[in-house]
């Protein structure tokens, strides 16, 4: 059994290689696409999804693909399907993920820093009483019990259909999350790519002087709405991690925080994901059930 490893985080480590060799596998390591593209046709496992797309026509052998990402939007979904190869998404980096967010949300509440420091529009807040988390899987049961560990009493998730999720005092569904907006003065995205709409709707419900923090996918977000909230105070302050977002035009934007999409990053991270994948393995060998399982 060959297993190809393309992580576009780091290159494996000599020990994570071996480990592998150790539970009896053909280990294989793409220097680049091409190499990639021609070790696909032997591969039966992929760690990794840095050149996924382009072998996928190739890799007729391929079972299974472990991703290095937790939204899996951006990968070859329907070739991977039609396939029927197993998919599993990364869920290591939920508490990192969740640290980031509180961080950039103490930040913005204690006005720390700004994208644009002239341009600074409140002063220092309080810790606000309530709270919404959009998004309850992983990333925002931790961000959920972090806001709790810092003082926010009450709590409010969102998911597709607005099931129970222990840890928030009350869900809503996708259909109806808004009414519950009205009344949070944080807002947390931790949600996917095409999750909910994130638009002038949204923005205008928020209660005044509220906040927001994504640490989601910026294609959920009316980037527009978001600036002009700010821009008239309804949004006391707004903080993304993205790459993605482009402030041209619009550097007189108020109260805005932004970090280069390194929510998942810290200086632990290749291990923590080696040592995660390698018991991944163990239990794909044992006939165990994986963690993260998308289909």
């Amino acid at each position: 059994m060959t297993i190809l490893l393309m992580y576009s985080t780091h290159v494996p480590s000599s020990r994570h290689i071996e480990t592998l060799r150790s539970m009896g596998l053909n280990v294989v390591v793409a220097r680049d696409e091409q190499h990639a593209v021609a070790l696909a046709p032997e591969v039966d496992i992929v760690f990794g999804h840095r050149y996924l797309r382009q072998i996928s026509a190739h890799a007729k052998r391929l079972k299974w693909v472990q991703s290095t990402a937790a939204g899996v939007n951006r990968l070859p979904l329907k070739a991977l399907k039609a396939m029927d190869v197993l998919l599993s998404r990364n869920i290591y980096d939920a508490d990192v993920i969740a640290l980031h967010a509180i961080a950039m949300s103490l930040g913005l509440i204690r006005a720390i820093a700004f994208e644009h420091e002239s341009y600074r529009k409140h002063e220092f807040r309080c810790l606000p009483n309530n709270a919404m988390v959009l998004g309850t899987g992983q990333i925002g049961k931790r961000v959920a019990k972090k806001l709790k560990g810092i003082g926010i009493k009450s709590i409010q998730g969102v998911n597709s259909d607005g099931r129970a999720v222990r840890g928030f005092a009350q869900t809503w569904s996708s259909k109806n999350w808004i009414q519950g907006a009205r009344s949070a003065s944080l807002v947390i995205d931790c949600l996917p790519a095409d999750s909910v709409l994130l638009d002038d709707t949204f923005f205008g419900a928020l209660p005044e002087s509220a906040f927001f923090v994504s640490v989601g996918r910026i294609e959920n977000i009316k980037v527009k709405a978001m600036e002009l909230a700010l821009r008239k105070g309804r949004l006391a302050g707004a903080a993304l991690d993205t790459k993605q977002y482009s402030n041209k035009g619009s550097e007189d934007v108020p109260n805005l925080l932004l970090t280069p999409h390194c929510a998942s990053h810290d200086e632990g991270r290749e291990a923590r994901l080696e040592n995660a994948f390698e018991s991944q393995l163990q239990r794909y060998l044992n006939g165990e059930t994986l963690q993260g399982v998308v289909f």
